[in-house]
């Protein structure tokens, strides 16, 4: 049962992270914009942008009333063969070690949670494994109220006929790789209309290397990030380390809102650059990284000093995005803080952030700006 992870093309082979090549020269108006912002003056807008109205997404569906309840891994392990549709299993507290390489979710149901019983994730903790959860063919599987730690790969993994997750109310620290990773299929299959909220993604110190990230989207539509914390996803020698959010390969329509970003080398980016060729994934037939889609009234800080750092917003191949009322505070660590790039980013509006860094247009693409500070 491999983890199809598309390669390690996360770990920024495909962005160039380390080539600082000049925008292309473009119209007149957006070389004010630019130079304005180098100043540290807004951009002149014709009025005030209006607040965004919060995500017009439901919330989730409460997890199913027939529950089984268990208190070691052995009973989790067991509930877990026999789990069928709209059933959720309740931990008592305790910890709960991964036996072997994950907690594996049976296929073909719909429906199913796994939650802490007490509310509180500090009370349920998943340890180990080289997974915590494994999930595929799941339609509206559900984790809430409980801590996975320590996994080597990845904290959930969730793949391409698994639609419609949630992660609610969960603390996801030190895993290896991705905490929460969506897998590509080999059809052009991804995970859709997923819902990470009011969890705290972090590391105790740094990440042990460069391939992290806390969440990653592949070919997913419709994905809604809200309400998180990220904290550390950096690494301790100063190389670069992936984006805390990435959603890319295909993906479209993501949703980043209201999280919190603390001492990351990146914080959210949609796409890293363009790469698809041939194969359309479902979500996204036009064949950018990533299309449509908002980063709004996010809040983003990194102490003095930082190593090993870059953009804090990244816009990559990825046409009719919204970057709306974030607060970027870089202290230096990084020259610019919101950057669009490649030839097929078009039709992105860029309104009302505050950042100390500069908003940059860099290898073809085209963005509106409108009533951004920069501090």
């Amino acid at each position: 049962m491999p983890d199809d992870d598309g390669g390690r093309e996360n770990g920024h082979r495909r962005e160039g992270a380390g080539v600082r090549v000049g925008a292309w020269a473009r119209g007149a108006a957006l070389i004010v914009a630019v130079c304005l912002a180098a100043c540290g003056q807004s951009p002149p807008a014709p009025s005030t942008p209006s607040t965004p109205p919060p995500a017009e997404r439901p919330d989730p569906p409460p997890v199913p009333g027939d529950r089984v309840r268990v208190s070691s891994a052995a009973e989790l392990q067991a509930a877990l063969r026999e789990l069928r549709s709209d059933r959720t299993i309740e931990l008592a507290a305790g910890t709960y070690v991964v036996p072997g390489e994950a907690f594996f979710v049976p296929e073909s149901i719909a429906r199913v949670a796994i939650v802490g019983a007490s509310g509180s994730p500090a009370d349920v903790v998943i340890r180990g494994g080289r997974f915590g959860f494994w999930v595929n063919d799941v339609h509206g599987f559900q984790v809430r109220d409980l801590t996975i730690e320590g996994a080597s790969d990845h904290g959930v993994i969730l793949n391409c006929r698994a639609q419609a997750p949630v992660i609610h109310h969960v603390v996801l620290r030190d895993i290896g790789d991705q905490f929460v990773k969506a897998n590509p299929g080999p059809d052009g299959c991804g995970v859709n209309d997923g819902v990470v909220e009011d969890s705290l993604f972090e590391y105790t110190d740094a990440a042990p290397d460069s391939y992290t990230n806390g969440v990653d989207v592949h070919f997913g539509r419709g994905w809604v990030i809200r309400r998180n914390t990220f904290r550390n996803f950096r690494v301790a020698d100063g190389s670069l380390a992936g984006p805390a959010i990435l959603t890319w390969n295909g993906s479209a329509d993501t949703i980043v809102e209201a999280n919190t970003f603390v001492d990351n080398a990146r914080e959210v980016a949609f796409g890293l650059g363009p790469g698809k060729t041939a194969e359309a994934p479902v979500s996204n037939g036009a064949l950018t990284d990533h299309r449509g889609g908002s980063i709004v009234r996010n809040t983003m800080t990194r102490r003095p000093g930082l190593r090993g750092t870059d953009v804090a917003i990244l816009v990559a191949d990825s046409p009719g995005t919204r970057v709306e009322q974030n607060t970027v505070t870089l202290a230096g660590t990084y020259a610019n803080a919101i950057e669009y790039r490649f030839p097929r980013t078009t039709g992105v509006e860029i309104v009302g952030n505050d950042v100390d860094g500069r908003i940059l247009g860099r290898d073809g693409a085209t963005a509106t700006l409108n009533g951004n500070t920069v501090r």
